[in-house]
């Protein structure tokens, strides 16, 4: 439903009818492929929310106790820092976490490459994306 509701502010027109011409069965395909397109760009999100932000605060806590005490530098520099090793790890771990997520087997999505690419897909991977990250982000 939120897909649908953001679809239908950006694009002017509801998600659904962006495949129009087609029967309601393809139309409903389409959108269950969207919705799966969604899920499988969350779930490697989420990992990466949960371990980001948990490296980040670890990090952070480890820097103020010891660097930040030695060089009096604040809390929320020791945070930045501890920010800086979180995207550090982040960007190693990237492709790991990716292929933990494919082993989970998901569903395909059944969309073609132009499906994918489309506005609707493109918005569909952003949303899924973005939700799982901020999950992610409040688990870890």
């Amino acid at each position: 439903e939120l897909a649908s509701f953001v679809a239908e502010r950006h694009l002017g027109q509801p998600l659904a009818a962006s495949y129009s011409g087609g029967s309601a069965q393809d139309s409903s395909a389409k959108m269950s492929g969207l919705a799966l397109l969604g899920l499988a760009r969350a779930i490697p999100f989420i990992a990466f929310g949960i371990m980001d932000n948990a490296i980040m605060i670890m990090a952070g806590e480890r820097i103020d106790s010891t660097i930040g005490v030695t060089f009096h530098v604040s809390t929320l520099a020791a945070a930045g820092m501890g920010n800086a090793v979180s995207d550090v790890v982040g960007v190693g771990a990237g492709n790991m976490v990716e292929q933990l997520a494919e082993r989970l087997g998901m569903p395909e999505h059944g969309l073609t490459h132009e499906q994918q690419h489309s506005r609707e897909g493109n918005l569909a991977a952003t949303i899924g994306s973005a939700t799982g990250c901020f999950v992610g982000c409040l688990i870890g």
